[in-house]
């Protein structure tokens, strides 16, 4: 008798449930094809219940073309409502997004930063950017912006999501191009100094040589000559000639400075101070960070171009008596900061940027734009200028990358 009990127990449990998941179906039907106007959710508490407007309301029209994403959550991720371009988003219908969880499209890593938007929007316009997982396991980039309806007894959000994928690709084509540009810049910068080399070759084996057995065959000359008539002219024409080469190996080492390869940029920057305070007589300070610098050739060529530039132009336009080189790293980035105690001047908002006037400053400008880096410019009358030359930690790993590579090796040819 008691089976018999248990037994129609179990079959009225059966039916009741049976009965119920008809309901439930029967709800949920209704819900997404709008002809009911609340959806109550349980909860151990009690029931909450959540107005859902009929989808005769204007706004429900306007959502549904919306080229954005859209949907109407709950304090926990239920969603209320979701326009077609959102389920078309997630690559399903809207009645299957509809009384389902936000979180069933999150993936596990990005839940936490979705949970952070959302309580953020209870106090003001909360913007994310996350991966939504679609119907078909797709990986979706979206914008999301987040705000909590107004006036509302239960807290309910409004959720715009605009799809990224065509951005990202975008953007990925620019960094490509990007990419590009920079490792053409690279190649332009060391085909360029293969030709200065070339000419510095051409000045030292053609005209300096040429010069140097001019003065020797005049030396000789003077030598035999008794005459004061004769070995006057001629003393003055082998100084002339010993001038000439100076001015050579002086324009050598300006074209192309063998320095650079010998000894490396760190040794061949000192140099260069050194060499322009004593051509020149002003006092130029060098201050080089510790950290061992790992740059590609054609970073090398193109930063001692423009630091020798740089002095240069302090000591044709600024006036000063005193300039320093820094050469340091802050956060990975190089930065090499020029800086004089000169006249100074007034830059427009384009030359703090590196266009200012004058081709060589405007020259280290498209330089450094080409491969990735960039020049900044402070000044004022009478405050002298400082000219700041940075060097992201990208740029110096594709450029160490190239190196090692051999991409380099042709301008040792």
């Amino acid at each position: 008798m008691k089976k018999k009990n248990k037994a129609e127990d179990y079959l009225r449990e059966i039916e009741d449930l049976r009965t119920r998941l008809e309901e439930a179906e029967e709800i949920l039907r209704a819900i997404r094809n709008g002809e009911v106007d609340a959806l109550v959710i349980p909860r151990p508490q009690g029931d909450e219940i959540f107005e859902l407007k009929g989808a005769e309301r204007p706004y429900r029209i306007f959502l549904d073309t919306m080229n954005e994403g859209a949907a109407t959550l709950t304090a926990g991720g239920s969603v209320l409502y979701c326009n077609d371009r959102l389920a078309g988003m997630l690559e399903t219908s809207s009645e299957r997004v509809v009384g389902s969880s936000i979180y069933r499209f999150i993936p596990s890593s990005e839940k936490f930063s979705f949970k952070s938007a959302l309580q953020r929007s209870r106090q003001e316009n909360a913007k994310a950017e996350v991966l939504f997982k679609t119907e078909g396991q797709d990986i979706l980039p979206v914008n999301l912006s987040l705000n909590a309806f107004p006036g509302q007894d239960l807290p309910v959000f409004c959720m715009v999501a605009m799809d990224l994928t065509e951005q990202r690709r975008a953007e990925e084509k620019i960094s490509l191009y990007q990419r590009q540009l920079r490792a053409l810049a690279s190649e332009l910068a060391l085909s360029e100094e293969r030709e200065r080399r070339r000419l510095a070759a051409e000045l030292h084996d053609r005209i300096g040589q040429t010069l140097a057995f001019a003065k020797m065959k005049l030396s000789d000359l003077l030598k035999s000559i008794s005459s004061p008539d004769l070995a006057s002219p001629l003393t003055e024409i082998t100084g002339m000639i010993e001038t000439s080469i100076q001015d050579t190996h002086s324009l050598i080492f300006e074209i192309s400075p063998p320095v650079l390869y010998q000894v490396g940029f760190e040794a061949a920057v000192e140099w260069l101070a050194e060499h322009l305070q004593e051509q020149y007589g002003i006092r130029i300070g060098l201050k080089m960070d510790p950290k061992r610098m790992t740059l590609g050739e054609d970073l090398q060529i193109v930063l001692f171009q423009a630091i020798r530039e740089l002095l240069i132009n302090v000591i044709k336009h600024a006036r000063a008596n005193r300039a320093k080189i820094s050469i340091n790293y802050v956060q990975n980035d190089l930065q090499i900061v020029a800086q004089d105690n000169g006249v100074g001047f007034v830059p427009s908002p384009e030359d703090r940027h590196g266009t200012m006037r004058g081709y060589g400053l405007f020259n280290i400008r498209e330089r450094l734009h080409h491969l990735g880096a960039e020049m900044r410019i402070d000044s004022s009358p009478g405050k002298g200028t400082k000219v700041t030359l940075i060097i992201p930690h990208e740029i110096q790993y594709e450029s160490a990358r190239r190196k090692q590579n051999g991409h380099n090796d042709s301008t040792r040819r």
